[in-house]
């Protein structure tokens, strides 16, 4: 296909390069110029597009995220309002409802900026997106004129209304994600419990759908009555018409321009909108704050505080964890003669309880942090210890391994003595046998009257015996040394079991030592870690709990004590002047409300009639008489009656459904203003919101899978723009050589 493609065009520019005059040129050129500015204006869209989108989709993730914060704080101010409901001293409940209005105050400043923030970046987008559409509108403007007028060769003439349809195509898909994702945008912001916001929707809707109806029955009339033209009338209309889009575009692309340089002022006011939001939240606030203010003036006047003073009481001391402490007063009658050494005295043991109650949570928070710190230092003593056991177990092993050779030796040794003795005995017997014997034969040869022969004799048996002789000796100094050496090493055997033995307890006595030290610095670590544990609550942290409650106590117990004998000495013409002056200050901010919501409608009322907002009505307006002239021109162009037939059943559905809107909305306002009493009214209320919410619940989500199919045909429009712009830049390159 894409060969096919290929060679239509090397074709195409063949015969082109061949018939084009410099007045066909021109018209290539002028077009070739409005494309390229879409082209540039389209890509500046795209990429604030892709910024807007980013942006959003961080908006949307600070909004689920605010929500989550707004969900926490709600239970927070939940759990506050009800600790202070059950606060036993008015001190306390007031500094309870004090955070929570804190509280409250901080999540709705946060959704007035994120807020604010959102519509800053759909400003910027929709800027840029006005800007692509009046440059594009210009290109096709152009493109539309050159091909009714006939100033483009026939085979470029067809290769450029291919490309229009496919524009059109193109962005009719794009105009309708678009729309989509506004009406979408639209119902998210309708879903609320606020009915007013309902039936303010319910008029938008209704003057939104009777201009549809206007517009669609005007279509239907034009395309009616083209059916019955002439072709010179058809001609005639064609030029009228194109004349008009000239006149329109050009309009278009002034409002757009001056919609442009107007989007700056346009930030300003959507700021000073987003200010005087929070100056209506900042004079609630001082109102409520006014408020409570005189309600207390009056409660004080209205009470009569000297009573609570010089009578016995009580107070009741609730800490923020808990913890509850009664303390008894008797009263101080002597007040009402203005003495007040009793009452001196008591704030000053206050005083000295806090500081002493400061100097312990001090103290138990030093150790606490020291403990922590020395975790490291213990941790490492322990393991120094552990590793200490291992040297002294090897040389207890090699003690206990001597020791047991020793002993074998020894043994050995001792065993050998008996055998090794009786060999040596034996050999002394035998030695002295024959060492006999070789006496014998001596003294035999002494003899004077020995014959020659007989002397021959004795010698010869002398030699012998002398050399058995020399045997046994050496047999006995070897069964000598035997019994020697066995002796010695026995000695040596018995040297090593008592060197091995004490060695041995030696260093037994050691390891038990070190296995003593290892047990002692494991326990210190183990305990410092409970001691400093958060989760099970260690011994230091309970501490340091315990001092800090009780410095609470001491420091609530002395507010609340000294605003009694504070309210006490106030006199009743004082407690008047300020409940007075408390209601004066109230009347004063509440009139300060009126003032900033005054100036909030004014902001508001300012973007509403703004030259920006004012000319993007004016530019969607125009954008639409634009885009219908367009599709009349194309169905006036082709005369295809089906197609005009088809057109036509299309507005009168988009009648219908409008119509029927209309209606619906119509019944809605009816049935809310024919609500009789309030609780009726709020019964119907809730009933109706919850159905409407369903309602444009469900709208939604039927939108998201028309905006999920339209995407999904996005790319294969984009794709088949793309190859006809490729087609028609080859085209143009050709006609400029």
């Amino acid at each position: 296909m894409r060969k096919i493609s290929l060679l239509f065009v090397l074709i195409t520019v063949a015969l082109l390069s061949s018939c084009v005059d410099d007045k066909e040129s021109a018209t290539v050129e002028q077009i070739r110029t409005a494309k390229t500015e879409w082209l540039k204006a389209q890509a500046e869209m795209l990429k604030a597009q892709g910024e807007a989108q980013k942006l959003l989709a961080e908006i949307e993730k600070l909004k689920v995220e605010n929500e989550a914060k707004n969900e926490a704080a709600r239970l927070e101010i939940e759990r506050l309002i009800a600790e202070a409901n059950a606060a036993k001293t008015e001190a306390e409940a007031e500094k309870l409802l004090a955070e929570a209005e804190k509280i409250r105050n901080e999540a709705k400043a946060a959704e007035i900026a994120n807020e604010y923030q959102q519509k800053i970046y759909e400003l910027e987008y929709e800027t840029r997106k006005a800007e692509e559409a009046y440059k594009q509108q210009d290109f096709l403007n152009k493109l539309n004129a050159a091909i009714i007028a006939g100033k483009l060769n026939p085979e470029l003439e067809q290769m450029y209304a291919d490309y229009v349809k496919a524009l059109r195509k193109l962005r009719n898909n794009q105009n309708e994600i678009a729309n989509n994702e506004d009406r979408v945008n639209r119902y998210k912001n309708l879903i609320s419990d606020n009915f007013e916001m309902h039936l303010a929707s319910f008029q938008e809707i209704i003057k939104e759908n009777q201009e549809k109806v206007t517009t669609a029955k005007e279509a239907i009339a034009e395309l009616e009555a083209s059916k019955t033209l002439t072709d010179a009338a058809i001609e005639k209309k064609i030029n009228e018409l194109n004349t008009k889009l000239e006149e329109l575009t050009k309009e278009l692309d002034s409002k757009t321009a001056e919609m442009i340089n107007t989007a700056d002022e346009a930030k300003k006011l959507l700021k000073a909108i987003c200010d005087a939001e929070q100056a209506v939240e900042t004079a609630k606030q001082e109102a409520s704050t006014k408020e409570k203010a005189y309600e207390k003036a009056k409660e004080d006047y209205n009470s009569n505080p000297t009573k609570k003073l010089v009578s016995p009481f009580e107070i009741i001391v609730v800490t923020s964890k808990g913890t509850k402490r009664t303390f008894p007063f008797p009263g101080y009658p002597e007040f009402e003669q203005n003495i007040t050494t009793k009452i001196t005295a008591e704030k000053e043991k206050q005083a000295t309880t806090i500081e002493t109650k400061t100097t312990a949570k001090e103290e138990a928070e030093k150790e606490l942090a020291e403990t922590k710190a020395n975790l490291g230092k213990l941790e490492k003593a322990a393991t120094d210890a552990k590793a200490a056991l291992t040297p002294l177990e090897e040389i207890i092993n090699e003690q206990k391994t001597k020791l047991e050779k020793a002993t074998k030796d020894k043994a050995t040794y001792e065993s050998k003595v008996s055998e090794l003795n009786n060999k040596k005995t034996a050999a002394q017997t035998d030695y002295d046998a024959k060492k006999g014997v070789v006496v014998k034969y001596t003294n035999e040869l002494k003899d004077p009257d020995l014959t020659p022969e007989k002397k021959a004799e004795l010698e010869a048996l002398l030699g012998v015996a002398k050399t058995n002789e020399a045997k046994a000796l050496a047999e006995l100094t070897k069964a000598s040394d035997a019994v020697t050496a066995n002796d010695a090493a026995l000695a040596t055997a018995k040297k090593d079991i008592a060197d091995a033995t004490k060695a041995l307890e030696e260093n037994e006595t050691a390891y038990e030592k070190a296995k003593e030290n290892v047990t002692i610095t494991q326990k210190a670590y183990n305990d410092a870690v409970a001691a400093v544990s958060e989760i099970n609550q260690g011994e230091l942290v309970v501490k340091v709990q315990e001092a800090i409650d009780e410095l609470e106590i001491a420091t609530l117990l002395a507010d609340e004590f000294n605003t009694i004998v504070d309210n006490a000495a106030k006199t009743t013409e004082t407690l008047l002047a300020e409940m007075n002056q408390a209601k004066a200050d109230w009347d004063e901010a509440v009139a300060n409300i009126e003032a900033t919501e005054q100036k909030k409608e004014e902001a508001e009322a300012a973007l509403e009639n703004s030259a920006y907002t004012t000319l993007i009505r004016e530019a969607n307006e125009l954008s639409s008489q634009i885009e219908r002239i367009n599709r009349l021109l194309e169905i006036l162009t082709s005369l295809d009656i089906e197609s005009i037939n088809e057109q036509i059943e299309t507005y009168k559905k988009e009648i219908k459904t409008a119509e029927e809107a209309i209606a619906k909305a119509e019944q809605s306002i009816k049935e809310f203003n024919a609500l009789a009493s309030d609780e009726e009214k709020n019964e119907e209320l809730e009933a109706c919101i919850r159905i409407q919410n369903e309602e444009y619940q469900a709208e939604i989500n039927v939108l998201n899978n028309e905006i999920s199919k339209l995407k999904e045909i996005q790319p294969e429009l984009q794709a088949r723009v793309d190859r006809l712009q490729a087609a028609i830049d080859a085209a143009e390159a050709a006609l400029a050589e």
